[in-house]
């Protein structure tokens, strides 16, 4: 399953490279994540999603597989096992930024999932859904807390 998302930050193509990069520095505006360990290039911790009334756990993993600073595009593997349960969620996820005027960074997002278990069992039009709100919730943090400076 493909889900595409795009959003825009209040900051020049450069600084948002710099902090969208930054693993540790945005794991706490990620919905749902907890960032538990760093091992080498591997980030570690517990991601929680809820799709209605269904709430599941994963022990999830994220790496950098490509960092293009020069076309400010990335790539990331991720994926996790459910702690409660037989499901999986594997996900390369491709990241673009591209300014968009003087002060704003647009940012392209491409997930490409692969779902075993209970999270499979929702549509794709359920999992855009769900994504579009993640992605909404990351942003105001990102805009709020950390490109305002708040610790």
């Amino acid at each position: 399953m493909e889900i595409t998302n795009e959003f825009t930050v209040q900051a020049p193509v450069a600084q948002a490279w710099a902090i969208l990069t930054d693993v540790e520095r945005i794991a706490p505006c990620i919905p749902g994540f907890q960032l538990e360990e760093i091992e080498g290039d591997e980030y570690r911790g517990t991601m929680k999603l809820k799709i209605g009334a269904v709430v599941m756990s994963y022990a999830s993993r994220l790496t950098f597989v490509e960092k293009d600073e020069s076309e400010h595009r990335v790539v990331m593997r991720g994926g996790g096992r459910e702690q409660r349960g037989q499901g999986t969620v594997d996900a390369t996820i491709v990241s673009v930024l591209q300014a968009a005027g003087d002060n704003e960074t647009r940012v392209n997002v491409t997930a490409t999932l692969d779902v075993t278990g209970r999270i499979a069992g929702f549509g794709r039009s359920i999992m855009g859904d769900v994504s579009a709100r993640l992605i909404d919730q990351f942003v105001q943090c990102l805009e709020t807390r950390v490109m305002a400076g708040t610790p």
